[in-house]
């Protein structure tokens, strides 16, 4: 698959998607039940009830619960400047907001239609019933998360009645799990439980380090594979000798790398949206993000650093005020043509590589 992912047997729709960057990541909420030393939910978002979709924040989670008609204008949205096939539901744990989960179901499935599909990550277990809830909305993948002491004793458990119980429902069933360097023998009972139970597919997600959990792994005595990678050092060799064992397999074991999701999943969504968000004065690079010129004002007004541009009687479709940055926008070449014109008027130009995101997450910048 690339990046050093690899599968066997057939891959799960919802990651099929995602190779595409056609899936919107929804969290519904960051809080969890578990405290998972591997855990790399960002500080904004880590054991806080907020919701967002993509980077996109769409509300603290009360706020949410008490207007979902707003909520769901902004999730819609959203998920149209992707033009999403399908949308992955994380947290935290979703499943500690059932309701506020199961409406998110329910409207993305009326919005866009029974083909858009919805897979759902959940950790902690929960109410058996909740089940039929979510097969009642329309969710078609479920991927547990037991915790890593169980992986090798499954049966009888919380998680076994959990799974059973889903696939009765004819929700795609799944485990998804990280990669725990030296764990390849408790990895392969869970594999050989998920096979007979007839369970769908078990995804291996490549450990890396976060702001986040960076220190509870280095505790443990993890480190990086290498200078160029967050991956930890170990976990690619244990999924791959998972795999191996299971190409024979009606189960899918599917080994998803760090460097994957960031070269080729992030790439490419960050593609889809910039090709429907990008203006007129936009450039789109290679890797999916947007370059443009950007003037800022310094010590001048607003209103008398837009008159300066506006005097120059460019094209407005070469430039734009975004004033909630309290910047103006323009096309590289326009910049470039009025840098000194622009610069003599005590304007600072600069030239401005950022991800086409929600949050517009700023990559590079060059003076001018």
């Amino acid at each position: 698959m690339g990046c050093g992912s690899a599968f066997t047997g057939k891959l799960p729709d919802g990651c099929v998607l995602c190779d595409e960057g056609a899936k919107m990541v929804m969290l519904v909420t960051g809080k969890c039940g578990y405290s998972c030393f591997f855990c790399p939910l960002s500080e904004k978002k880590k054991n806080k009830d907020v919701v967002y979709a993509n980077e996109l924040f769409v509300g603290e989670g009360s706020a949410v619960d008490s207007d979902f008609a707003a909520a769901d204008v902004a999730v819609i949205k959203e998920a149209e400047s992707i033009d999403a096939k399908g949308t992955g539901i994380t947290g935290g744990d979703p499943m500690l907001v059932p309701e506020r989960t199961i409406h998110f179901i329910k409207m993305l499935k009326a919005y866009f239609g029974k083909a858009h599909q919805i897979h759902m990550y959940c950790g902690p277990t929960f109410d058996l019933k909740l089940i039929d809830a979510l097969a009642d909305a329309g969710l078609d993948e479920i991927r547990f998360h037991p915790p890593v002491g169980i992986w090798n004793k499954m049966d009888g458990t919380e998680y076994d009645a959990l799974i059973r119980k889903s696939i009765k429902a004819k929700i795609d069933t799944g485990v998804e799990i990280p990669t725990i360097p030296g764990k390849e023998k408790e990895i392969f009972a869970l594999g050989v439980y998920l096979e007979k139970a007839g369970v769908k597919f078990l995804n291996l997600n490549e450990l890396e380090f976060s702001e986040t959990n960076c220190d509870a792994l280095n505790a443990k005595g993890y480190d990086v594979k290498d200078e160029m990678s967050s991956a930890v050092k170990g976990s690619e060799e244990t999924a791959l000798k998972v795999v191996e064992k299971f190409i024979d397999s009606d189960l899918c074991v599917h080994y998803c790398s760090s460097s994957y999701k960031d070269a080729i999943q992030l790439r490419r969504r960050l593609a889809r949206r910039a090709k429907k968000i990008a203006r007129s004065y936009d450039e789109i690079s290679e890797d999916g993000t947007i370059i443009h010129g950007v003037i800022e004002f310094g010590k001048l007004e607003s209103e008398k650093a837009v008159a300066i541009v506006e005097n120059l009687n460019i094209s407005k479709k070469f430039w734009a005020y975004t004033p909630e940055r309290r910047r103006i926008e323009m096309a590289e070449k326009t910049i470039r043509k009025f840098n000194k014109i622009l610069k003599k008027n005590g304007l600072e130009t600069f030239l401005v590589e950022e991800y086409p995101t929600a949050d517009a997450l700023e990559v590079e910048r060059e003076p001018l």
